[in-house]
């Protein structure tokens, strides 16, 4: 080659390189412009709808161009001391983002891992990688989390791992907290891996006394953010379920709908069960024990749900509280009874109706016992019935005592009630009071009725 043409091509390189190096410079204005101008924008009043994303609009128009320079200037803003600087690291770090280059994540990586970056900087270069790919999301808040130096920093990842809503972010909770120091994140990272796990819920987190004897304001941490509600009893449960709650109400309702308020269905209910399972104990044992403190009625059907659910899984527990307690109404208290002798073995069953027995006095409710009593057909119970005949001070519980006495004593046997001689056909009807699920039989007879007849269908 020609000394000439060797000269002619280095001048053409050099040439090029000043020109991509002019155009450079004239981007990198552009961006120290752009960053001095979102600075002046944020002490401005917002009057009008939001501005285009400034960023994506420096990118638009300098496609080549904007992922070089956006780079340099993350580089020399890894430690931002001022304000000005801040804002030129956070708005390089979108750039480089949003320019689209192959380059951009690995990029990132080394500034959230590698470099010497501050905890804010690596953090928002963590937050960017999982927007960029989602798959790596949690791999590198996990990853900064073990090298984050700051308390401050901890508390932030923690949050965006609960943010990510992914289950394998519960494990990584579990492990920082065994190795954090500060108590408050200590916390917050137990109370972060528990919601993971149990996304259908919220965590207590603190209240706001109110004035004026309004109750309290209670705050709860959920996984979808921050939510306030106001008690209804004075306190704030550790627990509460708001979007399943809000479900569960709908379908009380949807089942009143369906028969009327007198007479509700279950089908909503049942679906409600189905779809949730043990999920919705939680909130089935909450409602019931908040209903056992204060006497639920503020809504009565949505208490009698929560019974009902508990029956339907097999949860009982929580229902002795309801049926054992002295301000819950008679409907609530009943209803919870009845799941308990409902979900009880057969031997504890008996156990269950006779301490209700001996702790109301109230005529209905000793009344409604004795007929359960009776329903269950069970002879183990005439001892107790008997110990406990003394004591009924009512009249007409007394006498149906009695009744219940002589039926179960022998349950295979029912005992006339009533008889009818019919002119018409010169017969007589008969009625019978049995024990067991059973309660009554009828019977036309060519003579006289007989005083007893087996309990048993015909």
């Amino acid at each position: 080659m020609k000394k000439s043409e060797r000269r002619g091509r280095s001048v053409a390189v050099v040439m090029a390189l000043a020109v991509t190096a002019c155009l450079e410079g004239r981007v990198r204005n552009e961006f120290g412009a752009m960053v001095e101008r979102e600075g002046l924008r944020s002490h401005e009043p917002i009057l009008a709808p939001a501005q285009p994303d400034p960023v994506e609009a420096f990118v638009r128009r300098n496609p080549d161009e904007a992922h070089d320079v956006c780079t340099d200037a993350v580089k020399k803003n890894l430690h931002p001391v001022r304000e000005e600087s801040h804002r030129a690291a956070e708005m390089a770090l979108r750039c480089v983002a949003a320019s689209g280059d192959t380059r951009s994540l690995p990029f990132l990586e080394w500034v959230a891992f590698q470099s010497a970056a501050t905890s804010g900087v690596a953090g928002q270069a963590v937050y960017l990688i999982g927007r960029l790919a989602p798959e790596k999301k949690v791999w590198a808040l996990t990853k900064r989390l073990e090298m984050e130096g700051y308390s401050a920093g901890r508390s932030r990842l923690a949050d965006d791992l609960l943010s990510s809503q992914d289950p394998r972010a519960a494990e990584v909770l579990d492990a920082a907290a065994k190795r954090e120091t500060d108590e408050s994140v200590r916390g917050q990272m137990i109370r972060n891996a528990y919601l993971l796990r149990h996304p259908e819920q919220c965590v207590r987190y603190g209240a706001i006394k109110e004035a004026d004897g309004e109750m309290p304001v209670c705050e709860y941490v959920c996984a979808s953010g921050v939510r306030w509600e106001r008690s209804t009893n004075g306190k704030c449960p550790e627990y509460i379920q708001p979007r399943i709650q809000i479900e569960l109400e709908r379908a009380v309702l949807a089942d009143q709908t369906t028969l009327g308020e007198d007479r509700p269905g279950s089908e909503h209910l049942q679906a409600f069960v189905e779809r949730h399972g043990e999920n919705a104990v939680p909130l089935f044992e909450r409602l019931v024990a908040e209903a056992a403190k204060s006497g639920g009625n503020e809504n009565p059907s949505l208490i009698m749900a929560a019974v009902d659910g508990l029956v339907l899984l097999g949860k009982g527990e929580a229902l002795e509280a309801l049926a054992s307690s002295d301000k819950a109404g008679f409907g609530l208290s009943r209803a919870a009874l009845d799941g308990l002798v409902k979900l009880a073995p057969g031997s504890e069953k008996v156990g269950i109706l006779v301490a209700r027995l001996r702790q109301r006095r109230d005529p209905q409710d000793q009344s409604r016992t004795v007929d359960d009593l009776m329903e269950l057909g069970l002879p183990e119970a005439v001892p107790y019935l008997k110990d406990i005949r003394p004591t009924i001070s009512d009249a007409k519980t007394a006498r149906q005592v009695d009744k219940a006495i002589g039926l179960l004593e022998e349950p295979g046997v029912c005992r006339v009630y009533q008889e009818t001689f019919r002119e018409e056909s010169r017969r007589w009807g008969c009625v019978y009071r049995c024990a067991g699920a059973v309660r009554s039989r009828e019977r036309v007879m060519e003579s006289a009725c007989p005083r007893t007849l087996p309990n048993k269908d015909e």
